[in-house]
């Protein structure tokens, strides 16, 4: 098979990692007792063939609407707490009380 020089430096240019980066042989999936895992994900990705995979369970929050008691409330935005001065006065006033 012959390929066109820019195609060629194209595919052997995807091995090259970035400056930084260092492959790493000896874990994971690339490491040697992986092995006949590794070939199974190969094999599968060859013939196209995926495990079926059941769909992640929907969470719900349980935030049902106050008023109607069917919809589901979504939380759009979180305001912050504001500082609140101590009950009774403020800061500045406390400190000059005698308990």
């Amino acid at each position: 098979m012959k390929l066109p020089a820019e195609e060629f430096l194209r595919r052997y240019l995807q091995h090259v990692l970035p400056e930084g980066f260092h492959k790493v042989r000896y874990f994971g999936l690339w490491s040697p007792t992986n092995r006949k895992e590794l070939r199974a994900v190969q094999e599968q990705l060859a013939t196209g063939q995926r495990e079926e995979q059941q769909p992640a369970p929907v969470a719900t929050t349980g935030r049902m609407c106050p008023c109607c008691g069917k919809g589901v409330m979504v939380v759009i935005e979180v305001l912050p707490r504001r500082a609140r001065s101590p009950p009774g006065g403020t800061a500045l006033q406390l400190v000059g009380r005698k308990q």
